[in-house]
């Protein structure tokens, strides 16, 4: 999965993240829209887990994070 930022890929790095996607689509990578996985999954069986508040080495201040698992 590859996070895009409009801001940045959709203006002033967009020569940059166009070479991004031709170099995927030449070593033969499938790019699909996140919805066209989700659609495939069965919900069900996926595992449930909070959204916390936390750190990520390399990233500055607190983000949103995988928590615990629930309902198991």
């Amino acid at each position: 999965m590859y996070t895009l930022h409009a801001e940045l890929e959709g203006g002033k790095l967009a020569p940059a993240f166009e070479s991004l996607l031709e170099g995927w689509k030449s070593q033969g990578y499938e790019l699909v829209p996140l919805r066209a996985i989700a659609l495939e999954l069965d919900i069900k069986t996926l595992p449930r887990h909070v959204v916390v508040r936390g750190r990520v080495p390399g990233r500055s201040g607190t983000l949103a994070v995988q928590g615990p698992e629930f309902l198991k």
